[in-house]
């Protein structure tokens, strides 16, 4: 009895609180796989959250063709055949995470579109971003937004975790804004 009651304080001591560390270990987030928690209050809060994605969406493209063109270089793509360019081209944006993270901030700038489009369906701005680019800000419809959605579903570029949370932007975009009177 007494070596079973050794033998299993033995394994709580040991097994047990390693298991409790490994299994209570959060998983860190990514602060670019984020969906809001409240509806925009007013349309300075939306162009300030487009120049955002505008500007993240052109800091991953940036950083997305250095790594495609060392890329290329490596798999040697001018002596691939079209069939191979293809293959070798969507397995690069698949696995490529500042592609995956472009793609998210540009389908964060049709949310933007449409949540403009909840506060006046005519407004349309020329934007500046923090790192000087101009881009227009419109009202986009909510059939213009589900085409844009449809667009990003149907990529071939766009992997699973990638489509999910599409759907979870899109789906928080789509909801009613009780902050817009239009």
């Amino acid at each position: 009895m007494k070596k079973l009651l050794l033998a299993f304080s033995s394994i709580s001591l040991t097994a047990i609180p390693s298991l409790n560390i490994i299994s209570c270990t959060p998983e860190i987030e990514d602060e670019d796989y984020f969906i809001p928690t409240e509806q925009p209050k007013n349309i300075e809060e939306i162009e300030t959250n487009f120049k955002l994605a505008v500007d993240k969406n052109e800091d991953f493209l940036v950083q997305a063709y250095k790594e495609w063109a060392e890329h290329k270089i490596k798999i040697d793509w001018d002596n691939l055949k079209k069939d191979e360019q293809d293959i070798e081209r969507i397995k690069f944006n698949h696995n490529s995470m500042e592609s995956q993270k472009s793609t998210i901030y540009i389908f964060w700038m049709s949310v933007c579109e449409y949540k403009i489009y909840q506060f006046d369906k005519n407004y349309k701005k020329e934007l500046v971003t923090n790192n000087g680019i101009k881009q227009t800000l419109r009202a986009q419809d909510k059939k213009i937004f589900n085409y844009s959605l449809s667009l990003a579903l149907e990529s071939e570029f766009s992997n699973d975790k990638t489509k999910e949370h599409i759907k979870k932007m899109y789906d928080w975009g789509i909801q009613e804004n009780p902050n817009a009177k239009v």
